[in-house]
């Protein structure tokens, strides 16, 4: 069947570039989906904000935390990965996340946010300005959004897809999309697991990754060690006030919540800091608009 669809290499790349972002290929990306949106109830509107997802895109995650914390108003479109048929129809566009901010499509989750940031700035909301100029203090700020892009972001494709159960539940919400056609649906909930864990190897390879899981918690332990650290005995990276980059560190494993390797790392502690600790202290800060 995956031969019939042009070749499990080409539906495989695409799939990966689509869930996991260009990161894996170059950087980030999406998965297309129908023109309904979902709508994130918040209380502060500074811009028409339409995000084309995928579910478990950590890319995307990033900039929907950003979104949340702000209070900003924002709608979502879940895309179809093997089709794209929904970012397509923008333009040429083979990845997410992609935003249309008042009529104007931009790509790459840190332009996105870029272009979030300057609506913010030019807008009459003074409280959010604040909120948002105040996760960027801190020297080490920029240093860890980059770490988690470069070091954690690009770990969890090879951990979700390690074997076909994982694969296979990391595509179960395919089966769910209401806005995608039954066929859609169908045909992602089951050639979505199996190109992504034919893809695993090729990925693992050209990051030079030998024990995916193994190497997932060396990478969190280097996070727990900073907010051990920097944050000494405060729940965040600085201390009592929350960063970009924990907002950042925090969207990209929500993007696998409920999986087994978040389920896994959520174990994890470092010299007393526990993740599902510093997660929750997060969570708190985003959901109290």
């Amino acid at each position: 069947m995956l031969g019939r669809l042009g070749g499990r290499r080409i539906v495989s790349a695409s799939l990966v570039g689509s869930v996991f972002g260009s990161n894996f290929i170059k950087k980030e990306s999406f998965c297309a989906a129908s023109e309904t949106a979902a709508i994130t109830p918040s209380h502060v509107t500074i811009a028409d904000v339409r995000i084309y997802q995928y579910k478990i895109c950590p890319f995307c995650h990033k900039v929907k935390a950003f979104l949340d914390y702000l209070d900003v108003d924002y709608k979502t479109v879940e895309v179809n990965p093997i089709s794209k048929a929904q970012i397509k129809k923008l333009g040429d566009f083979k990845k997410v996340p992609v935003a249309v901010i008042n009529g104007e499509t931009v790509a790459d989750s840190d332009v996105i946010i870029k272009a979030i940031r300057q609506k913010v700035e030019s807008s009459k909301q003074t409280e959010t300005k604040m909120r948002m100029n105040s996760l960027y203090s801190g020297n080490d700020t920029t240093k860890w959004v980059t770490w988690c892009e470069s070091r954690l972001a690009v770990m969890l494709y090879p951990n979700i897809t390690r074997n076909l159960g994982e694969s296979w539940k990391a595509f179960e919400y395919c089966g769910d999309v209401e806005s995608w056609s039954a066929t859609d649906r169908i045909s992602n909930r089951y050639l979505g697991p199996v190109a992504m864990l034919f893809a695993n190897g090729k990925i693992k390879k050209k990051y030079d990754i030998k024990d995916e899981r193994a190497e997932l918690k060396t990478v969190i332990d280097e996070w727990l060690a900073a907010l051990n650290e920097s944050g000494g005995k405060g729940p965040f990276l600085h201390g009592e006030s929350i960063s970009m980059a924990d907002l950042c560190v925090f969207g990209v494993l929500r993007s696998i919540s409920g999986l087994p390797t978040f389920n896994e790392v959520m174990t994890m502690s470092h010299e007393g800091k526990a993740l599902s600790a510093w997660y929750a202290h997060v969570q708190k800060a985003v959901d109290q608009k």
